[in-house]
């Protein structure tokens, strides 16, 4: 756990003095170091192969990064209104990464659409975009059902964002406890957590 910890460090971070790690660069991972290293090794620990990924908030695009680094990403889908300042990355940080993109609200009809036309299902469904407990409602309700089965939805900002995690805890509550996980670093200054949610 500590060497791929440290490994995720090395990538940089969307800001050192925030999110911790090594430095502020490199894929402005905007993730606390603690809480994405389980919630990778979870995966890895738990999971058939993981080929498919279908983010929601995607800014700098460090996120998916990652997933695509410790996983074998056949097909990656993002969705973004790029209103953050990290949005103006991504494609530089996404280089070398074969992706295709939704630029606009993801609560909007063309957004939900346009991942329906693909016909496809994913093994990660990863939401990080609306932290207001509404906004993360929709996102679920829109984008769950696009979870293959035996995947994952899984959420970001679960501990320190009150509207989602108003919304995490319901779905605790409604859900058998092997299905479903969250990962804090208690540690941190600010701890912002990531819930998994496992489709059986």
């Amino acid at each position: 756990m500590e060497e791929l910890r440290l490994e995720i460090e090395e990538l940089g971070s969307g800001d050192a003095n925030f999110f911790g790690g090594k430095y502020t660069g490199g894929i402005h991972l905007m993730q606390i170091p603690k809480e994405i290293t389980q919630c990778i090794k979870y995966l890895m620990d738990n999971d058939k192969s993981i080929n498919s990924y279908l983010e929601i908030g995607s800014a700098g695009g460090g996120t998916a990064y990652v997933f695509n680094k410790f996983f074998d990403i056949k097909t990656m889908v993002l969705i973004d209104d790029n209103s953050m300042d990290q949005s103006k990355l991504r494609e530089s940080i996404l280089s070398d990464i074969n992706y295709s993109e939704f630029i606009g609200d993801s609560q909007s009809k063309e957004a939900v659409e346009f991942v329906s036309d693909l016909d496809q299902t994913f093994d990660i469904v990863f939401i990080d975009a609306s932290h207001t407990y509404g906004g993360a409602s929709a996102d679920v309700v829109n984008y769950s059902r696009f979870v293959s089965p035996g995947g994952y939805l899984i959420m970001h900002d679960v501990f320190g964002e009150p509207g989602v995690r108003k919304l995490f805890s319901s779905m605790k509550n409604s859900r058998e406890p092997a299905s479903i996980v969250e990962f804090v670093d208690h540690n941190h200054w600010y701890p912002m957590g990531i819930g998994v949610v496992k489709r059986m």
